[in-house]
């Protein structure tokens, strides 16, 4: 059974990993018009594009005609981000090329992490064997990339579930899952119905540990 897990973005600064800002700038502006992300949770698309256009609604008509292409840019520029969100940190500026005033622009800043990953991502941790009464498994499956410290965790946990003859017959296969989890980049490994499988070189064929991305993305820091 997948477990459904409601992730809040934790806003405490001095711990995010992940860090976004949207601002709408020009002359023609007078007061700042901007927003940001700090969570430890990637931004997903549909949250990014929420929030610039709740940015957008509080622009003027003609303020809005003066970046109307622009808006349609970023929303593609966040739209078209890999599943797992783009990496490349650094500032990308939109523009009308018609433009009156010159500086008319909206800016989107990736300054931590990574940004705008996909918005489900369904993955499975699965301990199996016919030396096992029952397989032990775990499910994800959120708006959010499952972050390598959660997975690890409830790895450790199916592991724990295990007799000291259990995992004698996994422990180089934990080890290997427990290493592929923590290689993974800062915004994780991209997966549709990709499987890896851990085995001893001793254990029958059954007897292993699955990790399966089965949608989207997995094990961002």
């Amino acid at each position: 059974m997948i477990l459904s897990i409601s992730v809040i973005p934790n806003l405490v600064i001095f711990s995010q990993t992940y860090r976004v800002r949207f601002q709408i700038q020009g002359d023609d502006i007078n007061s700042e018009i901007s927003d940001k992300w700090e969570s430890d949770d990637i931004i997903t698309k549909q949250e990014a594009v929420e929030m610039l256009n709740k940015l957008w609604e509080s622009l003027t008509p003609s303020q809005k005609d003066e970046r109307d292409d622009a808006i349609q840019a970023a929303r593609s520029y966040i739209g078209d981000s890999p599943t797992k969100g783009r990496s490349d940190q650094g500032s990308k500026s939109f523009q009308n090329s018609n433009r009156r005033v010159s500086n008319a622009r909206i800016d989107i800043e990736i300054n931590k992490g990574a940004a705008f990953s996909d918005d489900r991502h369904v993955i499975y941790l699965r301990i199996q064997g016919s030396d096992l009464s029952s397989n032990q498994s775990w499910g994800y499956d959120d708006k959010h990339i499952l972050r390598k410290k959660v997975a690890l965790e409830q790895l450790e946990q199916l592991w724990r579930n295990l007799s000291g003859q259990q995992q004698g017959i996994r422990n180089d296969a934990y080890k290997q899952a427990q290493d592929f989890i923590n290689s993974a980049g800062v915004n994780g490994i991209e997966g549709s119905s990709f499987t890896k499988e851990f085995m001893n070189s001793n254990a029958n064929n059954d007897q292993k540990i699955l990790i399966v991305i089965d949608r989207g993305a997995a094990f961002c820091d």
